[in-house]
């Protein structure tokens, strides 16, 4: 009798192990081919109180074959589009993206503004240089300082220029030329005017004439680099001067032609 107790009790022991209440939703197969999915209310003595989608019933022990639970997979919702994605991939968009537009490029036009209208080469300016030239007395060379007003198209410029004699019975001592230009473009000028020049020999000259300058290139984006071609020649009769006293003499026909380099600021 303790014997088939303990045998007894042993079983109930196994059996309440076996069909533990499990946890979570399950599938619950049975002997007539059916399988059930849902969860596992409570534990009866005759089987599982089972709530399924088909309603609540009590499933006897000895009808189950097979019970397993749901795996997580299983268990997720299906993904359903929202209704403007499905509407964005069913109708996908027709619109065109507008091409790129280029950058606006200034014309040339633009580029070769009128000489009027850059201020950065209308007004009074300053300029140092230098100069050399020849003429029948043989060579001059010297330094040069500058005025230099553009009004537009037209302009004025002083020039006055002092330095040497390369070889000559005259020594060049200066000079002062008066121009009036006119601006053909923003590169090249030409000009005219008055120039009155001092030598130096055994007597003191100064003479006075007409001064050209048919070649004035500026260069730069300021024109600050000049290069001028300048010709002169002697009109006026000069004074000499002597130890001994003061009389005329002719210097007219006297020609001269410089080059020169200036920078304006």
């Amino acid at each position: 009798m303790y014997s088939f107790n303990t045998v007894l009790v042993a079983c109930f022991v196994v059996a309440s192990t076996a069909f533990a209440q499990p946890q979570g939703e399950q599938i619950i197969r049975t002997r007539d081919g059916k399988s059930r999915q849902g969860r596992v209310i409570s534990e009866t003595q005759k089987g599982y109180l089972f709530s399924s989608a088909s309603g609540t019933s009590v499933i006897p022990f000895e009808s189950i074959v097979d019970m397993s639970p749901v795996s997580a997979a299983q268990e997720a919702p299906p993904l359903v589009p929202t209704p403007m994605v499905a509407a964005a991939v069913a109708k996908p968009s027709t619109e065109v993206p507008a091409p790129p537009v280029a950058p606006a490029f200034p014309a040339i036009s633009e580029l070769r503004a009128p000489l009027e209208e850059r201020p950065s080469r209308l007004g009074l300016r300053f300029g140092v240089g230098a100069l050399a030239g020849a003429s029948r007395d043989g060579g001059n060379f010297g330094g040069q300082g500058l005025l230099d007003y553009t009004f537009g198209r037209l302009g004025y410029r002083l020039a006055l220029n002092l330095g040497g004699s390369v070889s000559s019975s005259l020594s060049f001592l200066g000079s002062v030329d008066n121009l009036v230009h006119f601006n053909i473009s923003d590169v090249f000028s030409l000009g005219a005017g008055v120039q009155v020049a001092l030598f130096q020999g055994y007597l003191t000259f100064l003479y006075a004439g007409p001064v050209l300058q048919p070649v004035l290139i500026k260069l730069g984006n300021r024109g600050q680099h000049q290069l001028a071609l300048t010709a002169t020649l002697a009109v006026v009769s000069s004074l000499a001067s002597w130890p001994g006293g003061i009389c005329c003499a002719d210097m007219a026909g006297r020609f001269e032609v410089n080059a020169g380099y200036a920078y304006l600021f």
